[in-house]
């Protein structure tokens, strides 16, 4: 009886020892991960509150010229601030009652775009993978019902009842972690960038309807000056002192003016419509009149250009937080070869039977002693380790070769977009210098 008692205490015991195992198992898993919360924090903090860096582009004895060139940044990307509250640095127009500035529409544009909310939620569901790809994966539990028992010493076994965990190596889970991180920088420059490319084009939107009130403005006072010169001229016709070709040629051009002045306006609702679909308005929706801006002063050097678009274009970062997500693969192929353990318990059910007893032997006229262990029904309880074996090297090798050519490919990816970059801002500076020697001209030789 005290054997039995023994073994019903020991068999109460294995619960506990599983948990314990199990969970110290876990518990070191969990505690070799770096903790990547802060990541969330500064992910949803960029995504809410980007504002794009602004650069003062001033001659070169202005008191904001650098030491390297003549760009001083205003703001540089990690200087998080809403545009609301940037005092509408963007815009360079005094803005009125009856004006909107350029700042308030990039503010409504940033807060309303459809885009930009389809971004953000790709981005949260980025973010939402680091958990999965740093977490354990499910335990699994296993169940065996014999209906045909099992017979052994100790009794039948019924039932059978194993719980396993997969322990993958810790430096896999740190790489599948830092892949998952990487991915979610990807999109939050992704968003980034499709912020950037929304301020643009509201920019882009706003100066034309700049442009085109500016053309109407001038348009109405060639008209006043056309009317009153045809009523000038219609006066000195109908006394004979001037030629009806004059009168003429007078009307045709102020029909002209007319013409043009109705087209432009097509193209102010044209251009508002397009401003209202990049603030998810209606196209018909008001807006308002632009006031007038004074000339922005431009004297940079390409390099100086370029060294900005590196360290903030947001294409270039997409490609950077790709190339970090690719080498972070190719560490993890690298690891391939080594096995995960598997952890589990396994207790089996055995239930008592009747004890066989021997017949009586006929040389000695005794029965001899029966075991009668096999009443008790003593269940039994196994600790399980399991590892997985890498034995198809082909698979493995063409899996490294894979991620390696992979790498190789964004990186050549990475030199084709800088070359793209550097294109477009020589481009773009030969048109601006271009520009400037137009407006030169017409200042100080024509006009």
């Amino acid at each position: 009886m005290r054997k039995l008692s023994e073994d019903s205490n020991s068999t109460r015991l294995w619960p506990a020892a599983v948990t314990c195992v199990l969970g110290l198992a876990t518990l070191l898993v969990l505690a070799s991960c770096r903790d990547r919360l802060p990541l969330y924090k500064e992910a949803r903090q960029a995504a809410s509150s980007f504002v794009r860096p602004v650069y003062t582009i001033a001659p070169p004895n202005d008191s904001t010229t650098t030491s390297s060139g003549n760009l001083s940044p205003a703001r540089s990307r990690t200087s998080f601030h809403r545009i609301d509250n940037d005092n509408n640095a963007r815009s360079v127009i005094a803005s009125d009652n009856n004006t909107q500035s350029l700042g308030e529409y990039i503010s409504q544009a940033l807060a309303r775009n459809p885009e930009i909310k389809v971004a953000e939620a790709q981005l949260e569901a980025k973010l939402a993978r680091i958990t999965q790809a740093t977490s354990l994966p499910d335990p699994t539990i296993r169940a065996a019902i014999r209906p045909e028992p099992i017979q052994t010493a100790a009794g039948d076994m019924y039932l059978s009842l194993g719980l396993m965990q997969k322990l993958p190596l810790l430096a896999k889970l740190e790489r599948a972690g830092d892949i998952a991180a990487a991915e979610a920088q990807v999109e939050l420059q992704k968003l980034i960038g499709k912020k950037v490319i929304l301020i643009a084009d509201v920019e882009r939107a706003y100066w034309r309807i700049y442009r085109i009130d500016r053309e109407i403005e001038i348009n109405r006072e060639n008209e006043t000056l056309l009317n009153d010169l045809l009523k000038v001229t219609r006066t000195r016709y109908q006394v004979g002192n001037a030629k009806q070709q004059d009168f003429l040629r007078v009307q045709t051009e102020l029909s002209n003016l007319r013409d043009r002045s109705f087209r432009l306006e097509r193209q102010r609702e044209s251009t508002a419509a397009m401003l209202n679909q990049l603030m998810d308005k209606t196209p018909d929706s008001t807006i308002k009149k632009t006031s007038t801006a004074t000339t922005a002063i431009f004297d940079a050097q390409v390099n100086n250009l370029m060294n900005i678009a590196v360290q903030h274009n947001p294409q270039l970062a997409v490609i950077d937080r790709r190339l970090a997500a690719q080498r972070q693969r190719v560490a993890l192929a690298g690891l391939s070869y080594w096995p995960d353990l598997s952890l589990g318990f396994e207790w089996n059910h055995v239930r008592g039977r009747d004890a066989f007893e021997p017949p009586i032997s006929s040389s000695t006229g005794q029965r001899p002693a029966v075991n009668r262990k096999s009443e008790v029904g003593d269940d039994n309880w196994a600790i399980v380790l399991q590892f997985n074996f890498p034995l198809w090297r082909d698979r493995i090798e063409a899996l490294k070769r894979e991620a390696r050519k992979e790498l190789a490919a964004i990186q050549n990816e990475s030199h084709a977009v800088r070359n793209t970059i550097a294109f477009r801002i020589h481009d773009i500076w030969s048109r601006i210098e271009s520009s400037k020697h137009t407006l030169s001209v017409l200042r100080n030789e024509l006009i």
